[in-house]
């Protein structure tokens, strides 16, 4: 609740990038997502972005995150 109202909102520093909440949320385009430039700092993080291609389930957020062994 904020101000009396019922209230969301993403809590970045546990965000991977899923897309569940844009997906579950009942409010039409109330959230997007873009995708993040390799040398950008993603700011949930403080890491540069690397070129490799990565997803929600390598992302550093991800308690349960995949890691290449390469």
């Amino acid at each position: 609740m904020k101000d009396g109202k019922r209230h969301f909102e993403v809590m970045e520093d546990e965000c991977v990038g899923c897309n569940l909440c844009a997906v579950v949320c009942p409010v039409p385009e109330c959230i997007s997502l873009r995708d993040l430039a390799p040398g950008e700092k993603d700011l949930r993080t403080g890491l540069l972005v690397s070129d490799k291609y990565a997803n929600w389930t390598t992302h550093a957020n991800n308690p349960m995150r995949t890691v290449d062994p390469a």
